[in-house]
């Protein structure tokens, strides 16, 4: 369970992450110093997920490995960030995904030039220029339906 204060806080020139943890039916807030953030330069992107500074991303708290700080965006509201080098879904890198031509389709769905992706699946066979959202989890293109990352092999729901 997250309280609506869990996450970063910055206190003069210390960032914090803060987490509400429960224990039996007692609660405490714990806050972990980030000793890489800079808090000049911090700059809270998702109040629990991603921030930045000037040199370093981070997640939930953690440093994000990899991450290019100069290029790093988060679409808000979905899961989807990304910089030069990667694409990432809830603080993972997705394998293969081409950040200069990735583009989020909603909390859920996600397209770059070769591949469509469901969170950090790939949905097998759809084609990125053509699939478009139905609804939620139901997605098609061109040829077929998909259901989260799985085709359904009909032309006609």
């Amino acid at each position: 369970m997250n309280s609506n204060r869990d996450g970063y806080e910055v206190r003069g020139n210390e960032v914090y992450y803060v987490r509400t943890v429960y224990v039996l039916l007692v609660s405490y807030r714990d806050a972990k110093l980030i000793p890489e953030a800079d808090g000049k330069t911090f700059e809270i992107l998702d109040k629990k997920d991603y921030a930045k500074d000037s040199k370093h991303v981070f997640y939930q708290g953690s440093l994000l490995p990899g991450s290019d700080s100069a290029t790093f965006r988060w679409h808000s509201p979905s899961f989807y960030a990304w910089d030069a080098n990667q694409v990432y879904c809830n603080g993972r890198i997705i394998r293969n995904a081409e950040p200069r031509s990735f583009e989020p389709l909603g909390n859920l769905f996600a397209r770059d030039q070769y591949r469509v992706y469901l969170s950090d699946l790939t949905v097998q066979g759809a084609d990125p220029a053509t699939f478009e959202i139905v609804k939620g989890n139901i997605g098609r293109d061109r040829q077929d339906y998909y259901v989260s990352e799985k085709p359904l092999h009909v032309r006609d729901i």
